[in-house]
């Protein structure tokens, strides 16, 4: 029993384990149950089952470099994405009070106070001056 202990302490060594694309994965994997419950779909079932090979496979590679590679990039546009969306939730809760437009020269998103009329605006980010009617 001592000697089987051990291998499976050695084999779980070394595995590279749970990340957020692995999370990312299961979450899709469990979405894909569900939209095959409810529409009595097999290509949600195909999916599934891929997504579990995926995620088994992640889980168990013994390749750090290259699954945090994959995570690194996976997070990076996950957190593009992400923040696209707390701009517009921010965007949507300020609504009455403050006014987002973009600068026309570097695109960057300005919050300005919502005050009636023409103003004059200095972009903190590239310092150009421009118009912006609210």
């Amino acid at each position: 029993m001592k000697n089987f202990k051990e291998k499976l302490l050695n084999f779980f060594r070394n595995i590279y384990g749970l990340d957020q694309l692995n999370i990312f994965i299961i979450c899709l994997s469990v979405v894909c149950v569900i939209l095959s419950s409810i529409f009595e779909s097999p290509v949600f079932g195909f999916i599934n089952l891929v997504l579990q090979i995926l995620w088994f496979c992640r889980f168990f590679s013994r390749n750090y470099v290259l699954r945090s590679n994959e995570n690194r990039k996976f997070l990076s546009i996950f957190t593009k994405i992400k923040n696209k969306f707390d701009l517009e939730k921010k965007k949507f809760s300020e609504r009455k009070t403050h006014a987002y437009r973009k600068c026309p020269h570097c695109k960057a998103n300005l919050r300005l106070p919502r005050k009636k009329g023409r103003h004059t605006v200095k972009c903190p980010k590239c310092a150009e001056h421009f118009e912006v009617k609210i």
